[in-house]
């Protein structure tokens, strides 16, 4: 999902981006949440609840490693 953020964002003819940082920091937000409400239902067959992915993988962390990666 973060691909595609980053993707949707970029700017073809004038090289820049839709949205500016913390904008997008929103939208990897949104995504991180989509994310692990689906995790948990498919991960282990449903057996991790919410509060547990989250546990594994915080969403201060992947939130800022997604920014880190999307950087131009």
């Amino acid at each position: 999902m973060v691909l595609e953020i980053h993707a949707l964002n970029q700017r073809r003819k004038s090289k820049g981006t839709y949205l500016d940082a913390e904008d997008l920091k929103e939208a990897i937000e949104s995504a991180y949440a989509q994310a692990v409400i689906k995790a948990s239902v498919e991960v282990f067959g449903g057996r991790l609840s919410i509060e547990e992915i989250e546990s594994l993988a915080p969403m201060e962390s992947v939130v800022a490693i997604a920014l880190e990666k999307l950087k131009d």
